[in-house]
């Protein structure tokens, strides 16, 4: 019930937070009215809005990442999302995005690129960002080497 309680609050916080940076941004202000009295106002739009929209993570600018991939080993062990693990599907692990989210992966040094869902957690080797399946891996030209510089955009 304590985590409960303090995961609403840190939803309340934070939609707070996000109501006063959208009337800095907007920029607003009514005559005659106050900061709060603005700031209340907005709280209370956004307050109509559904969670999952605010919580969901958005589409982000590409960053460039260590991926490597993860096969053979692995096929058919259960996955995070309790799921049996498929090499052959467009999957990847990472460590903290939530599971189900879909994200683009290029290959920048040919231009390809797959689009994929976190199914799992991983890597979990210093300096490697995400884990690939190996459907993912050879799409992007990855197999041989095992680990390459990809750009990587989370996109829902």
């Amino acid at each position: 019930m304590r985590k409960f309680i303090a995961s609403i609050s840190l939803i309340s916080t934070a939609a707070f937070t996000l109501a006063i940076i959208l009337q800095i941004v907007l920029n607003d202000s009514k005559v005659g009215q106050s900061t709060e009295a603005r700031t209340a106002i907005h709280f209370n739009e956004l307050a109509s809005v559904p969670v999952t929209d605010i919580l969901l993570p958005k589409p982000t600018s590409s960053r460039v990442v260590v991926a490597s991939w993860y096969g053979e080993a692995f096929q058919g062990k259960p996955m995070a999302n309790g799921e049996p693990f498929d090499m052959d599907e467009l999957t990847i692990a990472h460590k903290t995005l939530p599971l189900g989210t879909r994200v683009r992966i290029e290959n920048p040094e040919n231009g390809r690129e797959v689009i994929a869902i976190v199914t799992d957690r991983g890597p979990y080797i210093d300096g490697r960002e995400i884990d690939l399946s190996r459907r993912c891996a050879k799409m992007l030209g990855l197999l041989r080497r095992g680990t390459g510089l990809v750009e990587f955009e989370v996109l829902a």
